[in-house]
């Protein structure tokens, strides 16, 4: 959940425009045919919900059982706290494919390597990169594979080389990919 919070990505307009003129509870008139934005990065930053926003600190949700899309969906606003994969109708349908992926991804790394931050080098946690998609400014750091896992990962590593050409592309579509 931190990491979909912390670095969300930017969301397009939605593509169903406004039928007719609106006012919202601040006040302001959106008017008929204009598209609608969700600032994610700013309601994910919202220090009243998000005590130290910029703050990397996944114990936030230690005691949080819900999916993404529990949280995203959840019926007391003030409880829901998932934006990064839309709002309302226009919710992504594909966040559980997304939280499974993230979910493998990030196992198979904590499995593979130890992560430790270089001494004096620490990431400025309020750092982020310019650009469409919001993640941390780059920083170095130290990755080393787990002990008795070098050899493992680079015959897988050496394994998956093999399967593609010179441009990184499948030589041949693997059998589970095939339609």
């Amino acid at each position: 959940m931190t990491t979909t919070r912390y670095a969300p990505v930017a969301h397009a307009p939605s593509d169903q425009e406004l039928t007719h003129s609106r006012i919202n509870p601040q006040g302001y008139l959106i008017p008929k045919g204009a598209g609608i934005l969700n600032n994610v990065y700013t309601v994910c930053s919202d220090p009243i919900r998000y005590p130290d926003p910029r703050r990397f600190e996944p114990e936030r949700y230690t005691n949080d059982l819900l999916s993404f899309a529990e949280t995203a969906t959840h019926a007391d606003p003030d409880t829901r706290d998932l934006f990064t994969f839309g709002a309302g109708r226009r919710i992504c349908q594909g966040m559980h494919v997304a939280e499974r992926s993230m979910f493998i991804a990030i196992s198979r790394l904590l499995w593979s390597f130890e992560f430790q931050s270089i001494p004096g080098k620490e990431p400025d946690p309020a750092a982020i990169a310019e650009g469409l998609a919001c993640m941390p400014a780059k920083y170095t750091c130290d990755i080393r594979a787990r002990e008795g896992k070098a050899e493992l990962i680079r015959g897988i590593w050496d394994e998956a080389q093999s399967a593609l050409d010179d441009e990184g592309q499948w030589k041949d579509l693997p059998r589970t990919m095939a339609a």
